[in-house]
């Protein structure tokens, strides 16, 4: 009887540990995809053209930039700061979009996270605008960064 209550505890004692494991390494494993997420954030290459052509795009991606652009050229409400914070949760939100239905490979998807990440920056900083001298022209800037998506893209 002991040593069944003995196996018992060491089983058990065994299993405590590889659960503690496996939350080690997936801690590791979200950590890692942490700093990937740090690193495409600060990443600091500038979108090319391929050989002077525009790259190919997916479907998705070149809709999800249009309804971007709409969103921006909505009526604004001057004096609104809300608005400017709701703007910037709606780019949010189609920027996930094009993230999660992108299916480019290659130099061609690269050059798409050339031109995405600029303004991946750009939607964080219209969210967390403290005033409206600080949004206006984040917006403004987000607009300019849309409306070159077909210099690059097709």
């Amino acid at each position: 009887m002991k040593q069944l209550i003995l196996i018992g505890f060491l089983g058990l004692f065994t299993l405590s540990a590889c659960t503690d494991n496996v939350k080690e390494e997936n801690s590791e494993n979200h950590k890692t995809k942490q700093e990937v997420h740090k690193e495409h954030v600060n990443h600091q290459a500038t979108v090319q053209l391929n050989d002077g052509e525009k790259w190919i795009a997916n479907i998705e991606t070149t809709t999800n930039i249009e309804k971007m652009v709409a969103i921006v050229n909505s009526e604004t409400k001057d004096g609104d700061l809300t608005y400017y914070h709701t703007i910037g949760e709606r780019l949010d939100t189609e920027m996930q979009t094009v993230f999660s239905e992108c299916t480019m490979k290659g130099e061609s998807h690269e050059q798409l996270h050339n031109y995405l990440l600029p303004l991946v920056k750009l939607i964080n900083e219209l969210k967390d605008a403290e005033n409206l001298k600080e949004a206006h022209p984040i917006t403004e800037k987000i607009n300019n960064h849309l409306n070159n998506y077909s210099t690059y893209f097709k």
